[in-house]
């Protein structure tokens, strides 16, 4: 099972935690959207920041290290809200801008 929550404020800290009951106790990967991809954390708890990048499905394989029996459970996570009121969608409009401020001081004298 996979508690914590299913959304979160942008910027807030999140944690879920998996369980399993089994003895002797799991060995836990955690997985973003595939199951098949790199793990990107070990053990029973995964904390981050709520960011519209961290969106997505969360996935915990349990693996019993005696048995080597598999379990996966999954959890949506959801982010509310925006980071920022400026969003640039690309990096020449930062470029533009940089010339702008530099070309200020040239314009005005």
């Amino acid at each position: 099972m996979i508690s914590g929550p299913d959304k979160a404020k942008v910027g807030s800290s999140v944690s879920l935690t998996c369980s399993a009951e089994t003895r002797p106790d799991c060995d836990f990967h955690w997985f973003i959207n595939n199951p098949l991809s790199p793990n990107v954390e070990a053990g029973p708890v995964i904390t981050f920041s709520a960011t519209k990048e961290n969106e997505g499905i969360y996935i915990c394989k349990a693996m019993n290290p005696v048995t080597n029996i598999e379990a996966f459970q999954y959890k949506t996570f959801n982010v509310i809200g925006h980071a920022s009121a400026l969003h640039f969608h690309s990096r020449g409009v930062l470029m533009l801008m940089g010339v702008f401020a530099l070309s200020l001081p040239v314009l005005f004298n």
